[in-house]
């Protein structure tokens, strides 16, 4: 059983396109995804036929709507390759004198983005860095790395994703 709520709705066009390039050819994929970015629907009653009840966007709509047949068998073919459920998500620096805890605003802006698919109440978050001993390197403790990320509940309500000390073992599968 798959996690993600509301997944449908959350599917990036880009993504969709190269997954389902593995199954149909491109031309056939981007023609899809361009009728569905930009939506021009007219309603056909015994009365008139309606104005158009989406105007072209200058950014595309994402998502794949309400009762389309495809949105289906492409959140499951995305959900193949990417594994949605039980993937790791990972960030970093380039810079390697950039400390852990710059990551935390990053990666919740990222975390975000997921709001409402990712259930708080699995994830675990391993801040990982380093300082140097004068002889070696070594992680950073948690109180050397102050901060958290949080996910919304069904509620609305934030709540922080367990963070861990990196030698603590979990289970993950996936990535």
């Amino acid at each position: 059983m798959n996690d993600a709520r509301g997944s449908f709705d959350r599917i990036v066009h880009t993504v969709a396109i190269l997954v389902l390039c593995f199954c149909v050819p491109a031309m056939i994929a981007r023609i899809l995804f361009r009728m569905l970015q930009k939506p021009r629907h007219r309603i056909k009653t015994g009365f008139d036929i309606s104005d158009p009840v989406y105007i072209d966007e200058e950014v595309p709509i994402q998502g794949l709507r309400q009762g389309n047949g495809i949105a289906p068998t492409t959140s499951a073919l995305i959900s193949s390759k990417v594994f949605v459920d039980d993937a790791d998500l990972v960030d970093g620096v380039i810079d390697v004198d950039t400390p852990g805890e710059d990551l935390i605003d990053r990666f919740q802006s990222a975390m975000d983005r997921w709001c409402g698919v990712i259930a708080p109440d699995k994830p675990k978050l391993f801040l990982i860095d380093f300082k140097w001993t004068s002889t070696d390197y070594v992680y950073r403790n948690l109180q050397e790395m102050p901060g958290e990320i949080t996910l919304l509940d069904r509620n609305g309500v934030r709540i922080p994703l367990e963070r861990q000390y990196v030698s603590v073992a979990a289970e993950s599968l996936g990535v």
